[in-house]
């Protein structure tokens, strides 16, 4: 009987330790990779404070080959390219910063001395006042979030229109409340739809190549219609294997070679 009871518990030992294991080991890996990672970084800093720039840049690679990345990462990094005179990927990597925290006083400083060597100026279009509201609105919550929150007023709305027809509800302020849910379902819902057709902040890239030419069509033989340097922000329209549609700040589009471009 105790034999027979010590075999049972010798089982049940074992298959917790696999179960344990089995759990712990993403874990467990997660940590080394954080670990190498971490070293990676730090192999990279000092290469970059001793002035191996392109060791730098290597280390940092590997750093993002894990997937990982950081403000610290990605600023480093620029500062690399551009002591490397690499201003496209100097710039690529302080607008990546920038994307994690547009206020970090370090990316906005390096990124207005870098800028100063880009070769094009171009005057922006302004920001049309719909696209403004729609980034502080989704500042606040996101498409989804608006979504769900304007499905909720519409089925409140159903809710109060069900009652009225009862005989219920049928106030002053019930019919308030039916005029201000019925639009601010509308306004929710569009603004939902609307920032995933019209995306607030379309997707954007920078140019890499010391120039560039810009195409009618996604043909090398059709007619150039400007020349676009290294460190250039473009909107990217569309992207395929060998061609990007982009579009300048000033509002022209025009077609590039998609391996002249690094994405943000």
């Amino acid at each position: 009987m105790t034999r027979w009871l010590f075999h049972i518990s010798a089982v049940a030992a074992g298959r917790f330790l696999i179960v344990l294991v089995f759990f712990l080991l993403p874990s467990i890996s997660s940590f080394a990779q954080t670990v190498a990672s971490t070293q990676a970084f730090d192999a990279g800093t000092r290469l970059l404070n001793s002035g191996d720039f392109r060791g730098a840049v290597a280390s940092y690679e590997q750093v993002e080959e894990k997937g990982l990345g950081s403000i610290a990462l990605f600023h480093n990094r620029a500062i690399a390219h551009f002591r490397l005179d690499e201003i496209g990927h100097a710039v690529q990597y302080l607008e990546r910063a920038s994307l994690i925290s547009n206020d970090d006083p370090r990316v906005e400083h390096s990124l207005d001395i870098v800028l100063t060597r880009v070769a094009d100026t171009y005057s922006e279009l302004p920001v049309p006042i719909w696209t403004r509201f729609q980034r502080v609105v989704l500042g606040v919550a996101s498409g989804r979030q608006l979504m769900f929150t304007g499905i909720g007023f519409y089925l409140i709305l159903c809710l109060f229109l069900f009652m009225s027809i009862l005989g219920y509800w049928t106030g002053a302020w019930h019919r308030r409340i039916r005029v201000v849910g019925a639009l601010v379902s509308v306004l929710l819902i569009t603004m939902a739809l609307s920032s995933s057709i019209w995306p607030a902040y379309p997707s954007e890239a920078v140019v890499l190549a010391k120039e560039a030419d810009l195409h009618d069509q996604p043909d090398s033989d059709s007619e150039i219609s400007d020349f676009i340097h290294e460190g250039l922000v473009v909107g990217l329209i569309s992207e395929g294997d060998d061609w990007a549609l982009v579009q300048l700040p000033n509002g022209a589009r025009g077609w590039i070679l998609t391996r002249q471009l690094g994405a943000i």
